[in-house]
């Protein structure tokens, strides 16, 4: 996290545009990421995922009677199935075990290499955005001046709009196709989606509250329920404030300055 704090500070004493800065940030944190992962890889003489998996299968060899209890648990759940025939017991048949492990570590090994791709990308989005955003209201907050646009100004132009939900739709469509090279990047293109729509529709809320003249505490509430709680449903507003602009926001926002159009300036 130093560099991405690093990064942040440096540009923001620049007087960098805001989108510049979060642009910086994320990039940096992804870039630190890459690096903690290959030096991992390096070290190990595998990759992360694979040296992820042999910890987990060292540890289920040295946990005796935790581990069986795990695994019956993890049977319980239905997260993994006994193999035809198998009784499960107090101490699970070392043959039995043996199956249950190596189905978990199978398990393991297909989501880390789904996941991990997708919290990188993800992360390095929140990151940069809200690590910008706090470092700039809280020097504001002291009695500077920064350039900070509020929450409730946060969108998505609309063109970028049409380019992100194009690009999510080739996406899905290829990875439907060739699902061996593309299904994982279609995982992590829909996670930064999700992501920024979910902000997004966070935002438009924040605006009618904003608009209404209510405390600035209800807005604090739609954004740490919108942003852990109700993903799914801050996304499809998102999209709805994309596509429709239901609060009318973009109207009145577009006629002032607009930090997203790469126009501006010229």
């Amino acid at each position: 996290m130093i560099p991405v704090v690093a990064v942040s500070v440096v540009s923001m004493e620049r007087d960098q545009p805001f989108w510049q800065s979060v642009a910086a940030g994320g990039v940096t944190l992804f870039a630190s990421m890459g690096a903690a992962v290959g030096m991992i890889a390096m070290l190990t003489g595998s990759d992360v995922v694979t040296a992820i998996t042999d910890m987990v299968r060292q540890g289920m060899e040295l946990s005796g009677t935790m581990g069986d209890n795990l695994l019956s648990m993890m049977v319980q759940m239905g997260m993994l199935g006994l193999p035809e025939g198998a009784v499960q017991g107090d101490v699970l048949d070392p043959a039995v075990r043996g199956e249950l492990v190596s189905t978990l570590l199978m398990m393991t090994d297909s989501v880390m290499r789904l996941e991990m791709p997708m919290q990188m990308a993800t992360g390095a989005v929140t990151a940069g955005l809200l690590g910008q955003a706090a470092l700039r209201k809280g020097v504001n907050a002291r009695g500077a001046k920064v350039e900070y646009p509020v929450l409730s100004s946060w969108r998505v132009p609309k063109g970028w709009g049409r380019i992100l939900g194009g690009t999510l739709l080739v996406l899905y469509l290829l990875a439907q196709m060739i699902p061996q090279s593309m299904s994982t990047m279609f995982y992590v293109f829909s996670g930064v989606f999700d992501k920024i729509f979910a902000l997004q529709g966070i935002a438009a809320v924040c605006y009618i509250i904003r608009d209404k003249g209510k405390p600035a505490f209800f807005q604090k509430l739609v954004f740490i329920l919108g942003y852990f709680a109700l993903g799914s449903f801050a996304v499809m507003l998102g999209i709805a404030d994309q596509a429709m602009d239901f609060t009318h926001r973009r109207v009145y926002l577009d006629k002032l300055e607009n930090p997203f159009d790469p126009r501006h300036g010229e």
